[in-house]
């Protein structure tokens, strides 16, 4: 499957944004197959500084600009992912794709807080989760699962269950690992079937990549943003 292939289960014409732009490549494609109503491009390009080291974020934010300068229903945005969140009221996107930071800590800060951003019945979705331990990006993978099983399967003490697990398998060795989080090793398979219950997973041949989406269901009636997003605040290791 490709990414074409996710985006065909997307509404048209709809209210959409993009987190993590970079050179626009991803979200041309996002305009040109899905026609959205409105498309915010979310990205801190120059602003990051460890960004710039890694590659032209200067570059980056220009082809941006240049490719959707007489869009009228574009609006690109040079900010931060979590500030951005803040400048929308709750459940005015229809869907929203995440594609920024692969870290454990940013996934989890934009799943908490663009969730009340989006509309009941929306979507959202991403290119940066693989459920092959073998070729993932553990940061990623720990997040979406991590809150799929919080949130939505409504079961936090699967992860607790996880973690014993492998601070167990760390003990017994005679050093001390560097990867002390239960993301970072074999994920069980009920757990893979556990997450796939409940989104569309788009394996991708791009190393460490897979897109998915999640619509926001019933799910979401229980839930507390604020401690949703304050819980993200915690630190990982």
């Amino acid at each position: 499957m490709t990414i074409e292939a996710l985006y065909k289960t997307l509404p048209l014409n709809a209210i959409v944004a993009e987190i993590g732009v970079d050179r626009g490549h991803n979200a041309s494609r996002i305009y040109e197959s899905r026609s959205p109503k409105e498309l915010y491009l979310i990205d801190p390009w120059t602003l990051c500084e460890w960004s710039n080291e890694r590659w032209n974020t200067k570059r980056s934010k220009e082809e941006t600009f240049n490719y959707f300068a007489d869009k009228e229903n574009v609006t690109i945005l040079q900010n931060y992912s979590v500030d951005a969140s803040k400048m929308f009221e709750n459940h005015y996107f229809d869907w929203v794709f995440l594609d920024g930071s692969y870290e454990y800590e940013d996934v989890k800060a934009d799943l908490a807080h663009w969730l009340p951003k989006i509309k009941k019945g929306g979507y959202i979705c991403g290119n940066i989760l693989s459920l092959n331990d073998l070729n993932k990006w553990p940061g990623s993978h720990g997040a979406i699962i991590e809150f799929i099983i919080k949130y939505v399967e409504k079961k936090p003490e699967i992860v607790d269950q996880l973690q014993d697990r492998i601070d167990r398998r760390i003990s017994k060795t005679r050093h001390n690992s560097k990867f002390t989080k239960w993301h970072y090793y074999y994920t069980p398979p009920e757990i893979i079937e556990l997450v796939k219950k409940h989104i569309e997973h788009y394996p991708s041949r791009r190393v460490r990549g897979g897109g998915w989406t999640l619509k926001i269901g019933d799910w979401v009636d229980d839930l507390n943003y604020e401690e949703i997003i304050e819980e993200s605040k915690n630190k990982v290791g």
